[in-house]
Parts: structure tokens; sequence; C-alpha cells
């Protein structure tokens, strides 16, 4: 790989999605310069909008993780953003029983391409599972419970992440040799529209290297260029999508809640938000039996099956 240099710095920082005690470390030394754009991709753009609308449920995560020790001792942002964005072990594994009991099957971005753009049909009841940024715990914890379950994911994978060793591209090959999706989640984990008032998108050069760069890259290593990705913090334009488009990508994914697909959505595919909240339990139990220890806590709490519903996304 060349000696590479660092790209364009006016990209603002999005949202954190981890602890605020947590230092992103550099990502120097691992690609090219943003001035050496990647050649245009040689996969046929898809059409804009085919096929019907599909109800699949998109589950937009990012660890599976244990309670850290000391937690109490976090500031309430940091507390907050690792309750709204990590999963619990044994919740996930509840969550993938109530997947199984409830008859649903898990599907990848491209197969949904698939039934648009080649009337593939899909499962009755179907579902996708993702993961963004890159975690040690997509492969010591979540890989072997969704194998458990014969179930696939989609891991959107920043290439920060490689950079700065919480994974490393032996984890990335061994999620795609067990079929999990690999997508991309751009080089460096930063935002890159809808920043708010006042602040102006990246320029068409950072958005372009990002997005084309962490295809080609991901590509280069599994042999697969990555035929999805999500868009960092969720934020998008038209300007973007017309870039993420023209890159090869079939999909991505915002983070817009809702679990209502349309191809003509195909690049700012819905989701509904999973966090530690989230439990497979009816919380109408606590109605039926005031009586029951933990009603005053489960009552206000929207639960797994309402986020796959779409009742309440999150």
């Amino acid at each position: 790989m060349a000696t590479p240099t660092r790209p364009p710095t006016q990209v603002a920082n999005p949202t954190a999605s981890l602890p605020t005690q947590v230092t992103p470390a550099p990502t120097s030394g691992l690609l090219s310069s943003p001035s050496e754009t990647a050649p245009a991709s040689s996969t046929p753009v898809p059409p804009a909008s085919s096929g019907p609308m599909v109800t699949v449920p998109i589950l937009y995560q990012h660890r599976v993780v244990p309670l850290p020790q000391g937690i109490g001792t976090w500031t309430y942002t940091a507390r907050q953003t690792f309750l709204a964005t990590d999963t619990l072990p044994w919740s996930f594994a509840a969550q993938l029983d109530w997947l199984e009991a409830h008859g649903y099957t898990t599907i990848l971005p491209r197969d949904l391409v698939e039934h648009w753009d080649r009337g593939v049909p899909l499962p009755a009841r179907c579902v996708i599972l993702t993961f963004d940024d890159g975690y040690p715990e997509w492969v010591s914890t979540v890989l072997p419970l969704l194998e458990l379950h014969h179930m696939t994911a989609e891991f959107y994978v920043t290439l920060d992440a490689i950079a700065d060793g919480r994974l490393s591209w032996a984890d990335v090959r061994t999620l795609a040799a067990a079929g999990m999706g690999i997508g991309a989640h751009d080089v460096h984990h930063v935002q890159l529209a809808m920043l708010g008032s006042n602040r102006p998108p990246a320029s068409t050069a950072v958005m372009t290297y990002e997005v084309t760069e962490a295809r080609r890259i991901i590509g280069n290593e599994l042999g697969r260029p990555p035929d999805s990705m999500a868009y960092v913090g969720g934020g998008f334009d038209a300007a973007l999508v017309g870039i993420v488009r023209r890159a090869g990508y079939s999909t991505a994914r915002a983070i817009i809640r809702g679990v209502v697909q349309s191809p003509a959505d195909r690049w700012t595919l819905h989701v509904s938000r999973i966090g530690v909240w989230d439990d497979v339990v009816d919380p109408t139990a606590c109605v039926n039996d005031p009586s029951e220890a933990t009603c005053a806590i489960r009552l206000p709490l929207t639960t797994f099956p309402q986020r796959v519903s779409g009742a309440a996304p999150g």
C-alpha cells in the first residue's frame, strides 16, 4: 500500500457514537491522498426506482457489549450515548430468539436490490440487521450468536476502526467468510452532510474521497467491493447520494426512521434504532399484572417488537 497523506480536514466531526472518554486514534499512515481520486466504478449504475415498496425493518446498531464497569461515573452525555447506541449481549441473544420465534429471516441489503431489480422473491417476513463503525465484539460476540441462529448481518466498516486497531482485516475477512455482508462507512468517521445550520457540507472532493476510497480499499482487501454503505451520522444530501450512486454502491443506509423501504430511496434506506433499553418483553404484561416487580421499569420502555414493526422505530 502506498505511503499515504492525510485527507482534507474541513469536515466537521459527527455526533460521537462512543462515550466521551474514548479518544479517536490518528488515521495518518493508512491511505492515499484524496487528491488521488479513485477511478469511476465500472459497476453499472442501477435505476433510481424499480420494483415495489416493501416492509423490511432494518435494525441499526453499533456494539454488543456488557455494561462497562464504572459507567456510573461517566458524564450524563457519555452514559446516554452508550445506552442509545449499544446493546447488551443477553438482550441481543433474546432479540434473535424473538426474531426466530416469530418467523423472521435475515437478509442483506443486496437482497433488496435483487428483489427490486430482478424480481427475486423475499421471505414472507424478513429483517436486515446492521452494525456500524467496527468493534472487536463483532467477531467475539455478535458473530457466534448470529451463527447459532443461522442469521446474517451487514457490518458497515469505517477504515478508522482498522487504523486505530479496534478491528483488523482478519476480523473483517472472518465476517465475510461466514456469509456476513461487509459494507462501507467511509474512510474517516466524519459526517459529510446535514451538519446543522450555518455549517456547510464537506466539499465534493472530500465526499468523493471518503466514499470511493472506502469502497476501493475494502474491495482490495476482500476481493469484492462493498455493494452497500452507511452515512456517518446519518448525514446526506443530493450531492453525496449522487457520489455514492456513481461509485457503484447499489444501496446506502441512512438513519431516517421507518420500516417501509422504497426502491426510489435505495440510497437512503430507513431504519429502526436498537439500544440498551430495547426488550423483547410485551409491556402490556405490566397492565395485566400491576403487581409484577419490574412493572415500573418496563412500562415506559419501547420494546424490541415495536422497533421491528415500526410502531416505535426509535
